[in-house]
């Protein structure tokens, strides 16, 4: 009976000692394991490998090469898409074509506006975003003779970077109707062949030398009162000489004009080769023109 007790107590007793021995080895595996999850070059790892993961994530939605502008809709929400002129209000990422980010307003719950197919931002987002509806978010993969061109940019965008922004657009202003065309009479306008024009200002400037160059702001309209074309948004005077082709076409209506003048002009339906103009070639023009 005492040696049935002594076995016994000897069973318990190296449980025990398995036990703690167990719970000892335990501790030092996780003591060690915290260490290394705490050394930088380890954590540098962990991030490196976090990386490689979103830009295999990133390579899923990417088409297979930059050589033309591409956008893919990640979420539809509407059929509504901003035309050109447009002033489209849009919350973007930017991104370079490996995946890291090296811009953003979505953190920020900001939003940038300009006007869709013009430029005032790079052009492939400028363009990108006519193919966008409204209140979707989409992802355009811009070349970079698209972007920021082949020169570095702001000490951020290296030279020749293709890029990829992620954009959500929030809303979509149309400019309404051209309210001056609106208000015209034919009777206040004066006929030069087949132009009217209405002089809204007179220039106090000097005649301008239009055998020269000159510089000039304008607006082109259709009967409609729908925006084409328009140096006013580019926030840049267009250089006009004697061959330039809104001149070529406008050229009578420029006669005798100075500088600061500003007027309207209606052109007639384009004939032969002036229908290189624009393409809506059979219809009639109004110009807004600032000089």
């Amino acid at each position: 009976m005492n040696k049935e007790t002594e076995n016994s107590d000897d069973l318990w007793r190296d449980l025990i000692v398995f036990f703690f021995v167990f719970l000892f080895c335990y501790c030092a595996y996780r003591l060690k394991q915290e260490s290394l999850l705490l050394n930088p070059k380890n954590q540098a790892i962990r991030q490196h490998s976090k990386e490689v993961i979103s830009t295999f994530q990133m390579d899923l939605i990417k088409v297979e090469d930059f050589q033309q502008l591409q956008v893919n809709i990640l979420k539809l929400n509407s059929k509504q898409y901003p035309k050109p002129g447009d002033l489209v209000k849009i919350k973007y990422k930017g991104m370079f074509s490996n995946g890291s980010r090296f811009d953003s307003s979505f953190e920020e719950d900001s939003t940038i506006e300009f006007y869709a197919g013009f430029p005032g931002v790079i052009q492939g987002l400028s363009e990108g975003v006519l193919k966008v509806p409204l209140n979707s978010l989409a992802m355009i993969k811009i070349p970079y003779f698209m972007g920021y061109g082949v020169e570095a940019h702001g000490g951020l965008i290296p030279p020749k970077s293709n890029l990829l922004f992620e954009v959500y657009l929030k809303s979509i202003i149309s400019p309404k109707k051209y309210p001056k065309l609106l208000k015209l009479k034919k009777s206040e306008a004066i006929k030069l062949d087949n132009l009217l024009v209405w002089n809204l200002k007179k220039g106090n400037g000097k005649t301008l030398n239009y055998n020269a160059y000159f510089y000039c702001n304008y607006d082109a309209y259709l009967e409609n009162g729908k925006l084409i074309n328009s140096t006013f948004l580019k926030n840049q005077k267009e250089t006009f000489t004697k061959n330039h082709r809104v001149y070529k076409l406008l050229k009578k209506a420029f006669k005798n004009k100075r500088l600061g003048a500003e007027f309207i002009v209606k052109s007639s339906p384009q004939k032969n080769n002036e229908k290189i103009l624009f393409q809506n070639s059979n219809q009639s023009f109004y110009f807004h023109i600032s000089l």
